[in-house]
Protein backbone atom coordinates (compact mmCIF):
# COMPACT_ATOMS: atom_id res chain seq x y z
CA UNK A 1 0.00 0.00 0.00
CA UNK A 2 2.85 2.41 0.82
CA UNK A 3 4.46 1.82 -2.60
CA UNK A 4 1.16 2.55 -4.34
CA UNK A 5 0.73 5.72 -2.30
CA UNK A 6 4.27 6.81 -3.19
CA UNK A 7 3.67 6.17 -6.86
CA UNK A 8 0.43 8.19 -6.76
CA UNK A 9 2.28 11.03 -5.04
CA UNK A 10 4.91 11.03 -7.79
CA UNK A 11 2.21 10.98 -10.47
CA UNK A 12 0.45 13.91 -8.80
CA UNK A 13 3.64 15.91 -8.66
CA UNK A 14 4.36 15.08 -12.31
CA UNK A 15 0.82 16.06 -13.29
CA UNK A 16 1.09 19.33 -11.35
CA UNK A 17 4.40 20.14 -13.02
CA UNK A 18 2.96 19.26 -16.44
CA UNK A 19 -0.04 21.52 -15.86
CA UNK A 20 2.26 24.39 -14.88
CA UNK A 21 4.32 23.90 -18.03
CA UNK A 22 1.19 23.81 -20.18
CA UNK A 23 -0.06 26.97 -18.48
CA UNK A 24 3.17 28.78 -19.28
CA UNK A 25 3.31 27.56 -22.88
CA UNK A 26 -0.31 28.53 -23.56
CA UNK A 27 -0.03 31.70 -21.47
CA UNK A 28 -3.15 30.51 -19.60
CA UNK A 29 -3.82 30.47 -15.90
CA UNK A 30 -6.56 29.03 -13.68
CA UNK A 31 -8.54 30.74 -10.95
CA UNK A 32 -11.27 29.93 -8.44
CA UNK A 33 -13.56 32.15 -6.36
CA UNK A 34 -14.93 30.94 -3.04
CA UNK A 35 -18.42 32.45 -3.03
CA UNK A 36 -18.80 32.17 0.75
CA UNK A 37 -15.57 33.97 1.69
CA UNK A 38 -14.85 36.06 -1.42
CA UNK A 39 -11.32 34.65 -1.42
CA UNK A 40 -9.71 34.06 -4.81
CA UNK A 41 -7.18 31.38 -5.71
CA UNK A 42 -4.73 31.99 -8.59
CA UNK A 43 -2.32 29.66 -10.33
CA UNK A 44 1.27 30.83 -10.84
CA UNK A 45 0.69 32.06 -14.40
CA UNK A 46 -2.09 34.42 -13.29
CA UNK A 47 0.30 36.05 -10.82
CA UNK A 48 2.77 36.51 -13.70
CA UNK A 49 0.12 38.01 -16.03
CA UNK A 50 -0.94 40.49 -13.30
CA UNK A 51 2.70 41.39 -12.73
CA UNK A 52 2.73 40.53 -9.01
CA UNK A 53 4.54 37.86 -7.02
CA UNK A 54 2.98 35.02 -5.05
CA UNK A 55 2.97 37.07 -1.84
CA UNK A 56 0.01 39.04 -3.20
CA UNK A 57 -3.21 37.82 -1.52
CA UNK A 58 -6.02 38.16 -4.10
CA UNK A 59 -9.66 38.65 -3.25
CA UNK A 60 -12.60 39.48 -5.51
CA UNK A 61 -12.46 43.24 -5.00
CA UNK A 62 -8.69 43.39 -5.35
CA UNK A 63 -8.74 41.25 -8.49
CA UNK A 64 -11.39 43.47 -10.12
CA UNK A 65 -9.28 46.58 -9.37
CA UNK A 66 -6.65 45.36 -11.86
CA UNK A 67 -9.06 45.93 -14.78
CA UNK A 68 -9.45 49.29 -16.49
CA UNK A 69 -12.29 51.46 -15.22
CA UNK A 70 -14.23 50.84 -18.40
CA UNK A 71 -14.09 47.04 -17.95
CA UNK A 72 -14.42 46.73 -14.15
CA UNK A 73 -18.21 46.83 -14.33
CA UNK A 74 -18.24 44.12 -17.01
CA UNK A 75 -16.24 41.60 -15.00
CA UNK A 76 -18.07 42.47 -11.75
CA UNK A 77 -21.48 41.93 -13.37
CA UNK A 78 -20.33 38.69 -15.02
CA UNK A 79 -19.01 37.23 -11.74
CA UNK A 80 -22.17 38.30 -9.89
CA UNK A 81 -24.37 36.64 -12.55
CA UNK A 82 -22.32 33.46 -12.27
CA UNK A 83 -22.75 33.40 -8.47
CA UNK A 84 -26.44 34.25 -8.33
CA UNK A 85 -27.81 32.86 -11.59
CA UNK A 86 -25.24 30.24 -12.50
CA UNK A 87 -24.39 31.93 -15.81
CA UNK A 88 -20.98 31.17 -17.36
CA UNK A 89 -19.08 34.02 -19.04
CA UNK A 90 -16.38 34.51 -21.65
CA UNK A 91 -15.08 38.11 -21.86
CA UNK A 92 -12.25 39.99 -23.59
CA UNK A 93 -11.11 42.77 -21.26
CA UNK A 94 -8.29 45.25 -20.66
CA UNK A 95 -6.18 44.73 -17.57
CA UNK A 96 -3.52 46.97 -15.97
CA UNK A 97 -0.58 44.63 -15.38
CA UNK A 98 1.96 45.83 -12.84
CA UNK A 99 4.84 44.75 -15.08
CA UNK A 100 3.52 45.34 -18.63
CA UNK A 101 1.02 48.16 -18.41
CA UNK A 102 -2.37 47.78 -20.09
CA UNK A 103 -2.83 44.39 -21.78
CA UNK A 104 -5.70 42.41 -23.30
CA UNK A 105 -6.92 39.28 -21.50
CA UNK A 106 -9.59 36.66 -22.01
CA UNK A 107 -11.45 35.80 -18.80
CA UNK A 108 -13.69 32.72 -18.76
CA UNK A 109 -15.73 31.48 -15.81
CA UNK A 110 -18.38 28.88 -14.90
CA UNK A 111 -20.21 28.05 -11.67
CA UNK A 112 -19.56 24.96 -9.54
CA UNK A 113 -22.44 23.70 -7.41
CA UNK A 114 -22.66 22.23 -3.91
CA UNK A 115 -26.05 21.21 -2.52
CA UNK A 116 -27.65 22.74 -5.61
CA UNK A 117 -26.11 26.10 -4.86
CA UNK A 118 -23.20 27.86 -6.50
CA UNK A 119 -20.35 27.43 -4.07
CA UNK A 120 -17.44 28.37 -6.28
CA UNK A 121 -16.79 30.04 -9.65
CA UNK A 122 -13.86 28.57 -11.58
CA UNK A 123 -12.27 29.81 -14.76
CA UNK A 124 -9.35 30.26 -17.07
CA UNK A 125 -7.38 33.43 -17.71
CA UNK A 126 -5.26 34.12 -20.80
CA UNK A 127 -3.06 37.00 -22.06
CA UNK A 128 -4.24 37.66 -25.65
CA UNK A 129 -2.47 41.02 -26.22
CA UNK A 130 -0.36 39.75 -29.13
CA UNK A 131 -3.41 38.24 -30.79
CA UNK A 132 -5.44 41.46 -30.43
CA UNK A 133 -2.62 43.68 -31.75
CA UNK A 134 -1.99 41.32 -34.66
CA UNK A 135 -5.69 41.34 -35.46
CA UNK A 136 -5.74 45.12 -35.38
CA UNK A 137 -2.72 45.32 -37.68
CA UNK A 138 -4.34 42.94 -40.14
CA UNK A 139 -7.57 44.91 -39.93
CA UNK A 140 -5.70 48.16 -40.65
CA UNK A 141 -3.91 46.54 -43.57
CA UNK A 142 -7.20 45.21 -44.89
CA UNK A 143 -8.82 48.65 -44.83
CA UNK A 144 -5.82 50.69 -45.99
CA UNK A 145 -4.52 48.46 -48.77
CA UNK A 146 -4.62 49.91 -52.29
CA UNK A 147 -5.25 46.38 -53.58
CA UNK A 148 -8.72 44.81 -53.65
CA UNK A 149 -8.86 42.29 -50.76
CA UNK A 150 -11.77 39.94 -50.19
CA UNK A 151 -13.02 36.66 -48.74
CA UNK A 152 -14.98 34.40 -51.11
CA UNK A 153 -17.11 31.34 -50.65
CA UNK A 154 -16.49 28.24 -52.75
CA UNK A 155 -19.19 29.42 -55.17
CA UNK A 156 -17.74 32.91 -55.60
CA UNK A 157 -20.00 34.75 -53.15
CA UNK A 158 -18.42 37.83 -51.59
CA UNK A 159 -18.18 37.27 -47.81
CA UNK A 160 -16.04 40.31 -47.03
CA UNK A 161 -14.52 43.11 -49.10
CA UNK A 162 -12.20 45.99 -48.26
CA UNK A 163 -13.00 49.66 -49.12
CA UNK A 164 -10.85 49.55 -52.26
CA UNK A 165 -13.50 47.41 -53.95
CA UNK A 166 -16.04 50.19 -53.58
CA UNK A 167 -13.54 52.83 -54.65
CA UNK A 168 -12.53 51.00 -57.84
CA UNK A 169 -15.87 49.53 -58.91
CA UNK A 170 -18.14 52.19 -57.40
CA UNK A 171 -20.59 49.78 -55.65
CA UNK A 172 -21.40 49.96 -51.95
CA UNK A 173 -20.15 47.25 -49.61
CA UNK A 174 -23.77 46.09 -49.08
CA UNK A 175 -24.28 45.72 -52.83
CA UNK A 176 -21.11 43.66 -53.24
CA UNK A 177 -21.86 41.37 -50.29
CA UNK A 178 -25.36 40.70 -51.58
CA UNK A 179 -24.20 38.78 -54.64
CA UNK A 180 -21.31 36.86 -56.19
CA UNK A 181 -18.43 38.12 -58.28
CA UNK A 182 -20.10 36.70 -61.43
CA UNK A 183 -22.67 39.49 -61.19
CA UNK A 184 -20.05 42.03 -62.28
CA UNK A 185 -18.00 39.91 -64.69
CA UNK A 186 -17.67 40.60 -68.39
CA UNK A 187 -19.59 37.91 -70.26
CA UNK A 188 -16.45 36.85 -72.14
CA UNK A 189 -14.64 36.14 -68.84
CA UNK A 190 -17.31 34.07 -67.05
CA UNK A 191 -16.15 30.64 -68.22
CA UNK A 192 -12.47 31.31 -67.49
CA UNK A 193 -13.36 32.62 -64.01
CA UNK A 194 -15.41 29.49 -63.22
CA UNK A 195 -12.39 27.37 -64.14
CA UNK A 196 -10.12 29.52 -61.96
CA UNK A 197 -12.56 29.22 -59.03
CA UNK A 198 -12.61 25.44 -59.47
CA UNK A 199 -8.81 25.34 -59.39
CA UNK A 200 -8.83 27.27 -56.13
CA UNK A 201 -11.40 24.90 -54.64
CA UNK A 202 -9.24 21.96 -55.76
CA UNK A 203 -6.38 23.28 -53.66
CA UNK A 204 -4.30 24.95 -56.38
CA UNK A 205 -2.63 28.32 -55.96
CA UNK A 206 -3.57 30.48 -58.94
CA UNK A 207 -1.57 33.65 -59.48
CA UNK A 208 -1.98 36.32 -62.18
CA UNK A 209 -5.50 35.44 -63.39
CA UNK A 210 -7.01 38.29 -65.47
CA UNK A 211 -10.68 39.23 -65.83
CA UNK A 212 -12.84 42.29 -66.48
CA UNK A 213 -15.34 43.72 -63.98
CA UNK A 214 -18.11 46.19 -64.65
CA UNK A 215 -18.09 49.43 -62.65
CA UNK A 216 -21.20 51.26 -61.49
CA UNK A 217 -20.75 53.58 -64.51
CA UNK A 218 -20.89 50.65 -66.94
CA UNK A 219 -17.18 50.69 -67.79
CA UNK A 220 -14.99 47.60 -67.45
CA UNK A 221 -11.77 47.47 -65.44
CA UNK A 222 -9.15 44.76 -65.75
CA UNK A 223 -8.28 43.00 -62.47
CA UNK A 224 -5.36 40.66 -61.86
CA UNK A 225 -6.26 38.01 -59.25
CA UNK A 226 -4.25 35.82 -56.90
CA UNK A 227 -5.80 33.51 -54.29
CA UNK A 228 -5.04 30.67 -51.89
CA UNK A 229 -7.03 27.43 -51.59
CA UNK A 230 -9.98 27.44 -49.16
CA UNK A 231 -9.27 27.14 -45.44
CA UNK A 232 -11.02 24.66 -43.13
CA UNK A 233 -14.15 26.85 -43.21
CA UNK A 234 -14.20 26.82 -47.03
CA UNK A 235 -13.21 30.49 -47.27
CA UNK A 236 -10.99 31.61 -50.14
CA UNK A 237 -8.71 34.60 -49.44
CA UNK A 238 -8.13 36.55 -52.64
CA UNK A 239 -6.37 39.74 -53.69
CA UNK A 240 -6.90 41.66 -56.94
CA UNK A 241 -5.00 44.55 -58.47
CA UNK A 242 -6.32 46.88 -61.12
CA UNK A 243 -4.16 46.97 -64.22
CA UNK A 244 -6.45 48.57 -66.79
CA UNK A 245 -3.85 51.16 -67.76
CA UNK A 246 -1.13 48.53 -67.99
CA UNK A 247 -3.40 46.38 -70.14
CA UNK A 248 -4.13 49.23 -72.50
CA UNK A 249 -0.47 50.20 -72.51
CA UNK A 250 0.40 46.60 -73.37
CA UNK A 251 -2.00 46.61 -76.30
CA UNK A 252 -0.58 49.94 -77.44
CA UNK A 253 2.90 48.54 -77.03
CA UNK A 254 2.03 45.55 -79.20
CA UNK A 255 0.76 47.89 -81.90
CA UNK A 256 3.88 49.99 -81.59
CA UNK A 257 6.03 46.87 -81.84
CA UNK A 258 4.33 45.97 -85.09
CA UNK A 259 5.02 49.43 -86.45
CA UNK A 260 8.62 49.22 -85.26
CA UNK A 261 9.07 45.94 -87.09
CA UNK A 262 7.68 47.48 -90.25
CA UNK A 263 10.14 50.35 -90.05
CA UNK A 264 13.09 48.25 -88.97
CA UNK A 265 14.36 47.76 -92.48
CA UNK A 266 14.19 51.50 -93.12
CA UNK A 267 16.06 52.23 -89.90
CA UNK A 268 18.78 49.75 -90.78
CA UNK A 269 19.11 51.38 -94.17
CA UNK A 270 19.32 54.80 -92.53
CA UNK A 271 21.92 53.50 -90.08
CA UNK A 272 24.02 52.28 -92.97
CA UNK A 273 23.77 55.70 -94.61
CA UNK A 274 24.62 57.43 -91.33
CA UNK A 275 27.67 55.19 -90.90
CA UNK A 276 28.85 56.15 -94.36
CA UNK A 277 28.30 59.84 -93.67
CA UNK A 278 30.04 59.51 -90.31
CA UNK A 279 33.10 58.03 -91.98
CA UNK A 280 33.13 60.89 -94.48
CA UNK A 281 32.75 63.46 -91.67
CA UNK A 282 35.58 61.90 -89.68
CA UNK A 283 37.80 62.02 -92.74
CA UNK A 284 36.83 65.65 -93.36
CA UNK A 285 37.45 66.45 -89.69
CA UNK A 286 40.87 64.87 -89.85
CA UNK A 287 41.76 66.89 -92.93
CA UNK A 288 40.44 70.08 -91.30
CA UNK A 289 42.52 69.47 -88.17
CA UNK A 290 45.59 68.80 -90.29
CA UNK A 291 44.90 71.99 -92.25
CA UNK A 292 44.47 73.98 -89.03
CA UNK A 293 47.70 72.54 -87.68
CA UNK A 294 49.49 73.40 -90.90
CA UNK A 295 48.02 76.91 -90.83
CA UNK A 296 49.16 77.44 -87.25
CA UNK A 297 52.66 76.22 -88.01
CA UNK A 298 52.78 78.37 -91.16
CA UNK A 299 51.68 81.49 -89.24
CA UNK A 300 54.20 80.82 -86.49
CA UNK A 301 57.03 80.28 -88.97
CA UNK A 302 56.10 83.31 -91.05
CA UNK A 303 55.77 85.49 -87.97
CA UNK A 304 59.25 84.44 -86.84
CA UNK A 305 60.71 84.99 -90.30
CA UNK A 306 59.20 88.48 -90.65
CA UNK A 307 59.80 89.53 -87.03
CA UNK A 308 63.58 88.99 -87.26
CA UNK A 309 64.19 91.64 -89.98
CA UNK A 310 61.51 93.81 -88.37
CA UNK A 311 63.47 93.90 -85.12
CA UNK A 312 66.53 94.88 -87.20
CA UNK A 313 64.63 97.78 -88.77
CA UNK A 314 63.44 99.02 -85.36
CA UNK A 315 66.99 98.76 -84.02
CA UNK A 316 68.37 100.79 -86.90
CA UNK A 317 65.69 103.46 -86.32
CA UNK A 318 66.69 103.72 -82.66
CA UNK A 319 70.37 104.06 -83.67
CA UNK A 320 69.53 106.78 -86.20
CA UNK A 321 67.57 108.69 -83.55
CA UNK A 322 70.78 108.88 -81.51
CA UNK A 323 72.60 110.75 -84.34
CA UNK A 324 72.40 114.48 -85.07
CA UNK A 325 69.12 115.12 -86.96
CA UNK A 326 67.13 118.11 -88.01
CA UNK A 327 63.42 118.38 -87.14
CA UNK A 328 62.18 116.99 -90.48
CA UNK A 329 64.46 113.95 -90.25
CA UNK A 330 63.43 113.31 -86.62
CA UNK A 331 59.72 113.47 -87.60
CA UNK A 332 60.29 111.00 -90.44
CA UNK A 333 62.06 108.62 -88.07
CA UNK A 334 59.21 108.96 -85.56
CA UNK A 335 56.71 107.97 -88.25
CA UNK A 336 58.93 105.03 -89.25
CA UNK A 337 59.21 103.93 -85.61
CA UNK A 338 55.43 104.15 -85.06
CA UNK A 339 54.72 102.16 -88.22
CA UNK A 340 57.36 99.55 -87.42
CA UNK A 341 56.04 99.15 -83.84
CA UNK A 342 52.51 98.71 -85.17
CA UNK A 343 53.65 96.12 -87.68
CA UNK A 344 55.63 94.28 -84.98
CA UNK A 345 52.57 94.28 -82.73
CA UNK A 346 50.53 92.70 -85.56
CA UNK A 347 53.22 90.04 -86.06
CA UNK A 348 53.28 89.31 -82.33
CA UNK A 349 49.47 88.99 -82.30
CA UNK A 350 49.56 86.51 -85.18
CA UNK A 351 52.32 84.50 -83.51
CA UNK A 352 50.49 84.40 -80.15
CA UNK A 353 47.21 83.49 -81.83
CA UNK A 354 48.85 80.60 -83.70
CA UNK A 355 50.43 79.37 -80.45
CA UNK A 356 47.07 79.42 -78.71
CA UNK A 357 45.45 77.46 -81.50
CA UNK A 358 47.95 74.61 -81.09
CA UNK A 359 48.02 74.89 -77.26
CA UNK A 360 51.65 75.93 -76.89
CA UNK A 361 51.17 78.92 -74.56
CA UNK A 362 52.62 78.37 -71.07
CA UNK A 363 51.74 80.53 -68.04
CA UNK A 364 54.47 81.38 -65.49
CA UNK A 365 54.01 81.95 -61.75
CA UNK A 366 56.78 84.24 -60.46
CA UNK A 367 56.95 87.33 -58.19
CA UNK A 368 56.81 90.72 -59.93
CA UNK A 369 55.95 94.39 -59.41
CA UNK A 370 52.41 94.92 -60.68
CA UNK A 371 52.61 98.71 -60.61
CA UNK A 372 55.82 98.73 -62.61
CA UNK A 373 54.23 96.49 -65.26
CA UNK A 374 51.36 98.97 -65.67
CA UNK A 375 53.78 101.92 -65.77
CA UNK A 376 55.91 100.20 -68.41
CA UNK A 377 52.85 99.85 -70.65
CA UNK A 378 51.89 103.52 -70.18
CA UNK A 379 55.43 104.78 -70.77
CA UNK A 380 55.82 102.64 -73.89
CA UNK A 381 52.75 104.25 -75.49
CA UNK A 382 53.88 107.73 -74.45
CA UNK A 383 57.25 107.24 -76.11
CA UNK A 384 55.62 106.21 -79.37
CA UNK A 385 52.95 108.92 -79.54
CA UNK A 386 52.63 111.21 -76.55
CA UNK A 387 50.45 113.73 -78.36
CA UNK A 388 47.45 111.62 -79.32
CA UNK A 389 45.87 110.80 -75.92
CA UNK A 390 46.33 111.53 -72.24
CA UNK A 391 46.99 108.29 -70.31
CA UNK A 392 45.90 108.46 -66.67
CA UNK A 393 46.60 105.85 -63.96
CA UNK A 394 44.47 105.46 -60.82
CA UNK A 395 46.15 103.10 -58.32
CA UNK A 396 44.26 101.98 -55.21
CA UNK A 397 46.27 103.03 -52.10
CA UNK A 398 45.38 99.78 -50.31
CA UNK A 399 46.64 97.55 -53.13
CA UNK A 400 49.93 95.70 -52.75
CA UNK A 401 52.25 96.05 -55.75
CA UNK A 402 54.14 92.83 -55.00
CA UNK A 403 52.26 89.88 -56.49
CA UNK A 404 52.78 86.48 -58.14
CA UNK A 405 51.81 85.57 -61.69
CA UNK A 406 52.94 85.87 -65.30
CA UNK A 407 54.09 89.47 -65.68
CA UNK A 408 54.82 89.21 -69.43
CA UNK A 409 51.38 87.81 -70.30
CA UNK A 410 49.69 90.34 -68.02
CA UNK A 411 51.66 93.14 -69.70
CA UNK A 412 50.53 91.78 -73.08
CA UNK A 413 46.85 91.85 -72.01
CA UNK A 414 47.10 95.42 -70.66
CA UNK A 415 48.99 96.54 -73.77
CA UNK A 416 46.26 95.18 -76.04
CA UNK A 417 43.55 96.87 -73.95
CA UNK A 418 45.35 100.23 -73.85
CA UNK A 419 46.17 100.05 -77.56
CA UNK A 420 42.52 99.32 -78.33
CA UNK A 421 41.41 102.26 -76.14
CA UNK A 422 43.89 104.65 -77.80
CA UNK A 423 42.84 103.46 -81.24
CA UNK A 424 39.20 104.38 -80.62
CA UNK A 425 39.88 107.63 -78.73
CA UNK A 426 39.88 111.04 -80.43
CA UNK A 427 43.18 112.96 -80.56
CA UNK A 428 43.69 114.76 -77.29
CA UNK A 429 41.27 112.44 -75.53
CA UNK A 430 41.71 110.56 -72.23
CA UNK A 431 42.30 106.86 -71.49
CA UNK A 432 41.91 105.88 -67.84
CA UNK A 433 43.70 102.85 -66.36
CA UNK A 434 42.56 101.96 -62.81
CA UNK A 435 43.87 99.12 -60.64
CA UNK A 436 42.12 97.96 -57.45
CA UNK A 437 41.74 94.92 -55.19
CA UNK A 438 38.65 92.69 -55.02
CA UNK A 439 37.77 89.67 -52.85
CA UNK A 440 40.62 87.33 -52.00
CA UNK A 441 43.54 87.46 -54.44
CA UNK A 442 41.46 88.95 -57.24
CA UNK A 443 42.78 92.14 -58.89
CA UNK A 444 40.58 94.36 -61.07
CA UNK A 445 42.19 96.33 -63.93
CA UNK A 446 39.88 98.68 -65.83
CA UNK A 447 40.80 100.42 -69.10
CA UNK A 448 38.32 103.10 -70.12
CA UNK A 449 38.14 105.23 -73.24
CA UNK A 450 35.71 107.92 -74.30
CA UNK A 451 35.48 106.93 -77.94
CA UNK A 452 32.67 105.80 -80.23
CA UNK A 453 31.52 102.91 -78.01
CA UNK A 454 30.28 99.49 -79.11
CA UNK A 455 26.64 98.70 -80.05
CA UNK A 456 24.83 96.04 -77.99
CA UNK A 457 24.43 93.69 -80.95
CA UNK A 458 28.22 93.68 -81.55
CA UNK A 459 29.42 93.01 -78.01
CA UNK A 460 29.10 89.24 -78.30
CA UNK A 461 31.61 89.31 -81.21
CA UNK A 462 34.18 91.68 -79.71
CA UNK A 463 36.38 88.90 -78.23
CA UNK A 464 36.27 86.65 -81.31
CA UNK A 465 39.32 86.38 -83.56
CA UNK A 466 39.45 88.64 -86.63
CA UNK A 467 36.23 90.40 -85.52
CA UNK A 468 35.62 94.15 -85.87
CA UNK A 469 32.75 96.30 -84.63
CA UNK A 470 31.79 96.97 -88.24
CA UNK A 471 33.29 96.74 -91.70
CA UNK A 472 34.54 100.34 -91.60
CA UNK A 473 36.63 99.87 -88.46
CA UNK A 474 39.75 98.34 -90.09
CA UNK A 475 39.96 101.17 -92.64
CA UNK A 476 39.34 103.95 -90.14
CA UNK A 477 41.21 102.67 -87.06
CA UNK A 478 43.39 99.81 -88.37
CA UNK A 479 44.12 96.47 -86.69
CA UNK A 480 43.67 92.77 -87.35
CA UNK A 481 40.91 92.08 -84.83
CA UNK A 482 43.20 89.71 -82.89
CA UNK A 483 44.21 91.88 -79.92
CA UNK A 484 41.07 91.51 -77.81
CA UNK A 485 40.71 87.83 -78.72
CA UNK A 486 44.27 87.18 -77.52
CA UNK A 487 43.70 89.22 -74.36
CA UNK A 488 40.54 87.24 -73.58
CA UNK A 489 42.23 83.87 -74.14
CA UNK A 490 45.27 84.84 -72.06
CA UNK A 491 43.05 86.01 -69.18
CA UNK A 492 41.28 82.65 -69.28
CA UNK A 493 44.62 80.78 -69.22
CA UNK A 494 45.58 82.88 -66.17
CA UNK A 495 42.29 81.85 -64.47
CA UNK A 496 40.86 85.33 -64.95
CA UNK A 497 38.02 86.96 -66.86
CA UNK A 498 37.81 89.80 -69.37
CA UNK A 499 34.48 91.61 -69.79
CA UNK A 500 33.12 94.73 -71.50
CA UNK A 501 30.91 97.64 -70.52
CA UNK A 502 30.10 100.01 -73.37
CA UNK A 503 27.58 102.55 -74.63
CA UNK A 504 27.16 104.46 -77.89
CA UNK A 505 26.10 107.75 -76.27
CA UNK A 506 29.61 109.27 -76.09
CA UNK A 507 30.71 107.62 -72.81
CA UNK A 508 32.97 105.13 -74.61
CA UNK A 509 33.92 101.62 -73.47
CA UNK A 510 35.36 100.06 -70.31
CA UNK A 511 37.21 96.74 -70.42
CA UNK A 512 37.39 94.98 -67.03
CA UNK A 513 40.14 92.42 -66.38
CA UNK A 514 39.59 90.35 -63.20
CA UNK A 515 42.57 88.13 -62.51
CA UNK A 516 43.97 86.31 -59.42
CA UNK A 517 47.38 87.73 -58.40
CA UNK A 518 48.32 86.63 -54.85
CA UNK A 519 50.28 89.22 -52.85
CA UNK A 520 53.88 88.28 -51.90
CA UNK A 521 56.77 89.79 -49.97
CA UNK A 522 59.64 90.82 -52.29
CA UNK A 523 62.91 92.11 -50.83
CA UNK A 524 63.57 94.49 -53.67
CA UNK A 525 60.98 95.65 -56.16
CA UNK A 526 62.06 97.64 -59.17
CA UNK A 527 60.31 100.93 -59.61
CA UNK A 528 58.79 100.99 -56.11
CA UNK A 529 57.37 104.41 -55.28
CA UNK A 530 57.45 105.60 -58.89
CA UNK A 531 54.86 108.11 -59.91
CA UNK A 532 53.21 108.45 -63.31
CA UNK A 533 54.88 111.32 -65.19
CA UNK A 534 52.49 114.18 -65.72
CA UNK A 535 51.59 115.18 -69.23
Amino acid sequence: MSNQSGEKGVDLERLTSLLQDVEELADVGGWELDCSTGQVFWTDNIYRIHGVDSSFDPNLSGAIDFYTKHDQAKIRDAVEAAQKEGKPFDLVLRLNSKSRGTIWVRARGRPRYSDEKVSHVQGAFQDITDRIETGRALQNFFHLSEDLLCELSASGQFLRVNPTFSRILGYSEERLLSTSLFEFLHSDDVQATRQALQQWNDGENLVGFHSRYRTVDGEYHWLEWSASPPDERGVIYAVAREFTERKLEGEALAESLREVQEHRAKIEEQNFELSRQKAELELAKKKALEAAQAKGEFLANMSHEVRTPMNGIIGMIELLQATPLDEEQRELLRIMQTSAAGLLRILNDILDFSKMEVGKVEIEDVPFDLKQVVLDVINAFREVDSAKVNLQLCWSPTLSSSVRGDSLRLQQIITNLVHNAIKFSPRGGVVEISVSAEDGDMIAIRVRDFGIGIPDEKRALIFEAFSQVDSGVPRQFGGTGLGLSIASQLSHLMKGKLSLESTTNGEGSTFLLQIPLPAVQISSVAGEGMEVPSD
